[in-house]
């Protein structure tokens, strides 16, 4: 679809495609704060820029089917505000990533300004390719999807605006996004088992006995969780230190080895995406992990108060039904 950015405008965009979108969707969503979500754009690249990227990169980006789009009224075109910019846009993108939508490509990078009603595309960046597991089955981008998004990117936002707070859960964040680009199902739940340890913040000498006993807050208490919880901690544990995962799973056949190795990156990713989206989510849990002080605050709270300020856990279980498939 045509879209409009209105004059005296800086932008910054990314161009993508989902594996799966809703035909329902509308073709352009206000997710409020000068953000979009267009699908099926429709703008030309300068002749600058296709000459720069050549032929087959300016057609794939014009081709792709949804813009995640930040514009903010400005005369700054000389690129100071790009950061802020991008920013934002990949919050978008990372509140989809955070609900189980995966792409097809990496994606590209795009900032500019609206001065006379033409675009003008001030510098182009190749998106970190993300990669989609092969036994994951993708969420829908539909329109409750879309809806989260705001929300969830809202609250990522905030953290990163806040840049003396939050340390740990971006370090914790910025591992989600390592195992969000991994290839190899190992190196994947290394990642996000270390993302969820953001939260956990275990104390030294009891990090597998934390994980697993403060990781039920988040997948709910039994003994089968706690048995997936050391278990993935095993594993992670395993990445970790290049150990043979052979050993770990010792009488198994390779074939269940595959298995069951692609299953717990699948688990550890279900995991990590509804910690971050909950906080995100809700600003009265999300200040709770302000600082390690706060987290150990937390911790150190009842277990039934701790219920109650993160209220329901994620089932894995219904996750693993929904979405995970290891004959893809």
């Amino acid at each position: 679809m045509q879209f409009d950015i209105p004059l005296r405008s800086q932008f910054a965009a990314i161009t993508i495609n989902p594996i799966s979108i809703s035909a329902q969707l509308p073709e352009s969503i206000d997710l409020g704060n000068g953000r979009y979500i267009v699908v099926n754009p429709s703008f030309e690249i300068e002749d600058f820029w296709r000459r720069q990227l050549g032929g087959i990169k300016s057609k794939r980006i014009a081709d792709n089917s949804v813009l995640l789009l930040v514009t903010v009224e400005s005369d700054h075109s000389d690129g100071s505000i790009d950061r802020e910019l991008i920013r934002s846009a990949r919050s978008i993108l990372y509140s989809l990533f955070l609900q189980g939508v995966y792409f097809s490509d990496g994606g590209t990078v795009l900032c500019g300004s609206i001065s006379t009603g033409r675009m003008n595309i001030r510098s182009v960046q190749d998106l970190n390719p993300f990669v989609w597991p092969r036994e994951t089955v993708t969420a829908l981008l539909e329109n409750a999807t879309v809806n989260r998004a705001r929300t969830i990117a809202d609250g990522l936002e905030s953290m990163y605006i806040a840049e003396q707070s939050y340390r740990r859960l971006k370090r914790g964040f910025h591992s989600y996004l390592d195992g969000i680009a991994a290839k190899h199902e190992e190196t994947r739940m290394r990642h996000f088992v270390r993302s969820i340890e953001a939260f956990i913040r275990p104390a030294i000498g009891k990090t597998r006995s934390h994980f697993v006993h403060r990781g039920q807050l988040f997948v709910g208490s039994s003994n089968d969780m706690s048995e997936l919880l050391g278990e993935l901690y095993g594993l992670r544990s395993c990445a970790e230190h290049m150990n043979d995962i052979h050993d770990f799973y010792a009488g198994l056949s390779e074939s269940e080895i595959e298995k069951r190795t692609a299953m717990g990156s699948f688990q550890s990713e279900v995991i990590s995406n509804y910690t971050y989206r909950r906080v995100f989510e809700t600003p009265g849990i999300l200040k709770h992990f302000i600082s390690d002080s706060s987290i150990k605050a937390f911790w150190e709270k009842p277990i039934r108060e701790q219920k109650e300020i993160w209220g329901e856990a994620v089932n894995v279980s219904d996750a693993i039904k929904e979405r995970f498939n290891p004959y893809l």
